[in-house]
């Protein structure tokens, strides 16, 4: 194998490293605006935990596991475009 192809390979791999990183970054910064959502709507007291993400008509949608205080847990959905946080219970 050549240098060239040798160093290639290198700078494709570290390409493919270094998009998944900034999908988590993504990942993590949809989170929060969620989150900021979330206890703007339900209250500050409001426990909310990330179960899961996917992406979705160039929109990131969020899976949420949300617990107001006082209440019973609830799975809430929080599409992200842009600056624009959503929030559904899937039912729309």
């Amino acid at each position: 194998m050549s240098n060239l192809s040798r160093i290639l390979l290198i700078v494709v791999a570290f390409a493919g490293v270094s998009a998944g990183a900034n999908a988590a970054t993504s990942v993590g910064s949809a989170f929060g605006q969620c989150k900021a959502e979330v206890k703007q709507q339900l209250g500050a007291d409001t426990r909310v935990k990330l179960k899961g993400s996917r992406q979705k008509a160039g929109a990131l949608v969020v899976k949420l596991s949300v617990l107001p205080k006082g209440e019973s847990r609830q799975t809430l959905f929080c599409t992200v475009k842009g600056e624009t946080a959503v929030l559904s219970n899937g039912a729309g």
